[in-house]
């Protein structure tokens, strides 16, 4: 049936996303699409492509109702609205369902939702029905410039009732923990998820994500392989079954932007993305059931490193040859390419085995002396707030075998913390690189509901864009004495396959990462983000102090407005205590938080200070969609307070933790001659944080 297909007719667009058709497992239906999809999120898939490429989604508008008590429209007899008066009916060429169609559309996908074998009823409302009229129109075209006062196609009809079915149908899909039964999948495999339980399409996802993803127990040089601490590799980057990835994929999403006309405005629950290529996007469900969103939310940001020196920074300068301007002159254009090492890993500043971008800086004891001063962070800040549940580091704060001590004794020690978040110079497959590490603790339970061994999960992606430093930024961080200011340096590091991770949190809360870049520029990320709306965006940064009129602020704000989540940025103090060098007025703020409601909080972190603790509170958002379907239990995260969190000069030099504040490889850094250029600023600035740490 399908190669008979226009290939530009909406039968033709329908044969291409169903290649092996809509039910390749039935019996006698390979190929054919005449049956409806059984899943939700295929047929939301299909028709949510087909309204986006032909631009229908454009004319698609909530209903407007006159409003009889103040008198809107005094000529209007029809309830649902009328043509004479311009004050209750949009201007035409438009498309919108009645009040009454589109409550039916909504009941529909609820009890979709709830019984699968609704979907074959033979009623005029059932997706078996609105799929057979779609295709009655199999072979009209895609694509329809339309006059003014024309009527608007009829199969939008049809496509604009299943997607609003299918959208329903699958509310919290992607939530649920993937831990299922073999006896399930044997028998959804068998029988098709006709016959399971209510909340069906929710767990044959989470079946479908757990037979595709593949767990591997990670370990690092000198340690075992932690059974308990698993990388996920395989993750879901479709919830689609049998639409063809190759043109479309479909993911769960959480915030409905309040603004805006656009495919993500027309779904509270579901959004297409475009196909596998050029940015891999995964959904990461929860192992296990999370806490209750309403529960507030504590974040211990730890802005290591304290200090950085100038000899964290190498570069290698090329020249090149280029014509310019009118006359045809030649000018000489000084690059260069610079690798970040991070010394403020080693207790003296130096490596184990130098060898290039690849160099070994922390020692076995070094990470368990780092591992131990940030656990006393965390105990310190538990003193006030009772648990702390997720704690973030800035961008390139640790190396893989440090990070793996710290998660851990997290593990082990902390039963209350959800997640960990940082940058590392290196993935767990010790891959060299500017990497984000994101692990998920949580506590499965067996078929009885009792609890198994605690969890931790981790996955990482690389940075999408490489950091350029011009001589202004090198004069503002005072690193001179390591790069040539009068030479533009680019970051060397591989971008490889641009990636992004969508981790749940609690029980309807996801959030993803960014690295500094990839904040300011559009491309690949900010896409998927603003389809998928995360509740939460972590920014990590090396960069100066976060402020509303600085990059990082301004980017946050253009997150927070569209899709709506709420931004937080986090910047090492190293990085800001070299800006303050060259600043009359100091600023210690490490990090900024930004929510959908425009407000804004400088988190300042001043050097008597180690970590900030802040806490948040899930709020319930309303949002609706561009068809005007509400939603009353969105989730959004909003600021509650933070607190500064300092250990004592007692503590810090019973613990020989002097070095991972920098006091002793400070002093070393001043007597090298390297920093002589910058000695005399160096030096106020020392002995002010050297003061104030004592």
């Amino acid at each position: 049936m399908s190669s008979g297909y226009d290939p530009e007719t909406v039968g033709g667009v329908l044969s291409r996303l169903f290649p092996k058709g809509t039910n390749p497992d039935l019996a006698g239906q390979d190929g054919s699409i005449t049956r409806a999809p059984h899943m939700p999120a295929d047929v939301f898939g299909a028709v949510a492509h087909m309204l986006y490429v032909s631009g229908a989604y454009q004319f698609l508008v909530a209903n407007i109702s006159p409003d009889r008590e103040s008198g809107a429209c005094e000529t209007c007899e029809d309830p649902s609205g009328c043509k004479e008066c311009d004050r209750c009916e949009y201007q035409s060429p438009v498309w919108h369902a009645s009040s009454d169609d589109m409550d039916r559309w909504v009941r529909r996908g609820r009890l979709w939702r709830d019984c699968p074998a609704s979907a074959d009823e033979t009623d005029e409302d059932s997706v078996a029905e609105l799929w057979r009229r779609l295709l009655s129109y199999d072979s009209e075209s895609l694509v329809k410039r339309l006059r003014p006062d024309e009527p608007t196609p009829e199969w939008w009809k049809c496509a604009h009732a299943l997607l609003v079915i299918s959208d329903e149908a699958s509310a919290d899909i992607g939530f649920a923990s993937a831990s299922p039964e073999r006896s399930a999948v044997e028998d959804w495999a068998s029988t098709g998820p006709r016959k399971l339980a209510p909340d069906w399409a929710s767990f044959v996802t989470s079946v479908y994500e757990d037979l595709l993803t593949n767990f591997r127990a990670v370990g690092r040089v000198g340690r075992n392989p932690d059974k308990d601490h698993v990388s996920k590799h395989g993750p879901t980057d479709t919830i689609a079954f049998v639409l063809n990835s190759e043109i479309v994929r479909v993911l769960p999403k959480n915030r409905t932007p309040a603004l805006g006309c656009s495919m993500r405005t027309m779904s509270h629950n579901l959004a297409i993305l475009s196909p596998r290529g050029p940015t891999n996007v995964y959904w990461h469900s929860a192992i296990a059931h999370g806490k209750k969103d309403s529960k507030p939310l504590n974040i211990l940001m730890l802005p290591y490193p304290y200090q950085i020196s100038p000899n964290c920074f190498s570069g290698t300068v090329n020249g090149k040859t280029h014509v310019t301007g009118a006359s045809g002159s030649l000018n000489q254009e000084r690059w260069g390419r610079f690798s970040i090492f991070p010394r403020w890993l080693s207790p003296n500043g130096s490596s184990i085995e130098y060898r290039g971008p690849e160099t070994r800086w922390s020692t076995d004891a070094s990470a368990e002396n780092f591992v131990s001063f940030a656990l006393a962070l965390v105990e310190e800040a538990e003193r006030d707030c009772g648990a702390v549940h997720g704690i973030v580091l800035p961008e390139y704060a640790l190396d893989w075998p440090t990070y793996y001590d710290f998660v851990a004794a997290l593990k082990s020690r902390k039963p209350q913390l959800e997640f960990l978040i940082s940058g590392l110079s290196e993935n767990c497959e010790s891959d060299h690189g500017n990497t984000v590490m994101s692990t998920i603790f949580a506590t499965p339970l067996d078929r009885d509901g009792k609890p198994l061994r605690r969890k931790a999960v981790s996955q990482s992606r690389r940075k999408h864009h490489r950091w350029r430093l011009d001589g202004e930024q090198i004069k503002n961080y005072g690193l001179a004495s390591a790069l040539d200011p009068f030479v533009t340096w680019w970051e060397y590091l591989a971008i490889g396959t641009r990636e992004m991770q969508f981790n749940v949190f609690r029980q309807g809360s996801t959030f993803t990462t960014m690295i500094c870049e990839d904040l300011a520029r559009f491309d690949p990320a900010h896409p998927w983000l603003r389809a998928l709306g995360p509740n939460l965006v972590f920014v990590i940064l090396m960069d100066g102090p976060q402020l509303p009129t600085r990059w990082p602020g301004r980017y946050a704000t253009v997150i927070a407005d569209d899709p709506g989540s709420s931004v937080l940025t986090l910047t090492s103090r190293g990085l800001i205590v070299r800006s303050n060098m060259n600043r009359e007025n100091k600023n210690y703020s490490i990090g900024l938080w930004r929510d959908d409601t425009g407000h804004t909080v400088e988190l300042h972190c001043p050097p008597q200070d180690q970590a900030i603790l802040l806490t948040l509170s899930g709020k319930n958002a309303d949002e609706v969609t561009l068809d005007g379907r509400p939603n009353y239990d969105a989730r959004a995260w909003r600021y509650h307070g933070h607190r500064p969190v300092r250990l004592s000069s007692e503590q810090i030099a019973r613990g020989d933790w002097g070095w991972i504040l920098g006091e002793r490889r400070l002093a070393a850094s001043l007597s090298s001659p390297s920093s002589q250029s910058n000695w005399t600023k160096w030096l106020g600035a020392t002995r002010l944080a050297l003061k104030s740490l004592t």
